[in-house]
């Protein structure tokens, strides 16, 4: 969940990227009434440290409210 900007799926595909993860799958929906965007993604990760690394590195990206495992 976050505050809509210009490029934020390209910062979290970048992370992803960076962390040499695939995206099996990405969806992001808007909503332009409080300007913010919820970013759903499926990826394979490799243990809970990378499960963790990725939530705390999609945190700190610039607008981020969280960043959560779903499911």
């Amino acid at each position: 969940h976050a505050f809509d900007r210009k490029g934020l799926a390209r910062d979290v595909s970048a992370v992803l990227a960076d962390e040499h993860i695939s995206i099996s799958a990405m969806n992001v929906a808007t909503n332009p009434a409080e300007h913010t965007a919820l970013v759903d993604i499926t990826v394979k990760v490799h243990g809970l440290d990378e499960l963790s690394r990725l939530l705390s590195r999609f945190s700190g990206l610039p607008n981020v409210i969280s960043a959560r495992r779903r499911g």
